[in-house]
């Protein structure tokens, strides 16, 4: 059998569970990209349609993980074709899910940003205008009660 050795022929004969582990890490890996420039371009609110699809995928990639490790000769053996390109397309999932904590961690800091800033001036505004007593010193007011702003943290 002269067949050229490939990483989906190996995976057959290890039950199939590597492929379709790589199928769903890519596929991750598309999603976050996908949702990563919707919030890039500031359209978080069409990231919204894609979270179902996130979690099944998630579910699937965290169930395949699971029965890999109690079965590691699933996988095939060290050095495999599929084993490499599990590990590659890990890497990439892992370099894709710190891009995305980060974005979301700068919109984060973005949007706490613009609320304090939106608190200090609305408590600036209500803030009384000092006026001068009759020997010219400055009358400070009682202090005013705390501002209260309702947030809704969803991205």
């Amino acid at each position: 059998m002269n067949a050229p050795h490939s990483a989906l022929a190996e995976n057959n004969a290890h039950g199939g569970i590597a492929a379709r582990l790589i199928g769903t890490t890519k596929d991750l890996i598309s999603v976050l990209e996908r949702e990563n420039s919707l919030l890039e371009s500031r359209r978080p609110q069409e990231v919204k349609p894609l979270q179902a699809e996130k979690t099944r995928l998630a579910a699937q990639y965290r169930d395949d993980m699971k029965t890999v490790k109690r079965n590691k000769a699933l996988l095939g053996p060290d050095g495999s074709l599929v084993r490499l390109e599990l590990e590659a397309a890990t890497e990439r999932f892992q370099e894709a899910l710190k891009n995305h904590g980060r974005i979301l961690l700068r919109k984060k800091s973005i949007s706490e940003g613009m609320i304090h800033a939106i608190g200090a001036e609305v408590e600036r505004q209500k803030r009384p205008v000092q006026n001068y007593t009759p020997g010219a010193m400055t009358h400070k007011p009682a202090p005013s009660s705390p501002t209260s702003i309702a947030l809704n943290e969803v991205i």
